[in-house]
């Protein structure tokens, strides 16, 4: 059964929650989602009148009287009818050539690693946030090719869900050059795109946009004796509101 009244299908037998003016939805996918009533928009996870998706609002009320929503996480509202949302620990990471470096991860050692309280800023001068990770995947001696796991979650949840939709980029790049690597990402329990991307610089990759456990997963193969390669990871936030909070969770098996 895949009605919002019962959960969705993957709603674990509880009804929807829904922001204020919305009706709620099931996806395709049987997770909870939401439409916004006549003569309001969705802006992230909120219904707000039309002025403030045209001015870029992200909270509070206008001087009209269009509700703008509220801020997310430990975010306030500014006078600005913007969130103020503190940097976090690896900023500054809004490009790949300054990504937080995650370190070296052999996958004979089934290595794994946890960042924590990760955000995505607010709109500054038309510049949105975006952060960057990588690191370095090494094909030990343990008689197969490594895989790389990677989960855009909080902890903050029993399940892991984020609070509002993120977008999550991943590349492998191979140390020996050509790849037959396979790199997919999805939400959830669904695969949503699949070697999608060929950048020179970065490598082979895809995308996806949701907010139910981001994931991405990548089945190196490279030419050469080894399968060794560098992943790059992105996320961003096509909308507000932000202020959330996320992990990024890798393991290298």
């Amino acid at each position: 059964m895949n009605e919002p009244q019962f959960g969705c299908e993957l709603g674990c037998g509880s009804a929807c929650d829904v922001p204020p003016n919305a009706a709620a939805t099931c996806t395709a996918q049987g997770t909870c989602d939401f439409t916004c009533k006549p003569g309001l928009v969705r802006v992230g996870d909120q219904c707000v009148a039309t002025a403030c998706e045209q001015g870029d609002y992200t909270c509070g009320t206008l001087a009209s009287g269009a509700d703008c929503g509220t801020c997310l996480g430990s975010a306030s509202c500014g006078d600005d009818n913007r969130c103020d949302i503190p940097p976090d620990a690896s900023e500054w990471n809004d490009a790949a050539t300054a990504a937080t470096w995650l370190g070296n991860f052999n996958d004979s050692d089934d290595a794994e690693h946890w960042l924590e309280n990760q955000s995505i800023g607010e709109t500054v001068a038309g510049i949105h946030d975006e952060d960057y990770f990588s690191f370095h995947v090494i094909d030990g001696f343990d008689g197969g090719n490594p895989r790389a796991d990677i989960e855009l979650t909080t902890r903050a949840s029993s399940l892991g869900w984020l609070l509002s939709p993120h977008e999550l980029t991943v590349w492998f790049r191979c140390d020996s050059g050509g790849t037959t690597s396979n790199v997919r990402c999805g939400e959830w329990f669904s695969a949503i795109d699949e070697n999608s991307i060929n950048d020179v610089v970065l490598g082979k990759g895809c995308t996806a946009e949701g907010t139910y456990l981001m994931w991405a997963t990548i089945s190196a193969g490279c030419s050469g004796t080894t399968d060794s390669g560098t992943v790059t990871v992105r996320v961003r936030k096509r909308t507000p509101p932000r202020g959330d909070r996320y992990d990024v969770h890798v393991y290298v098996h």
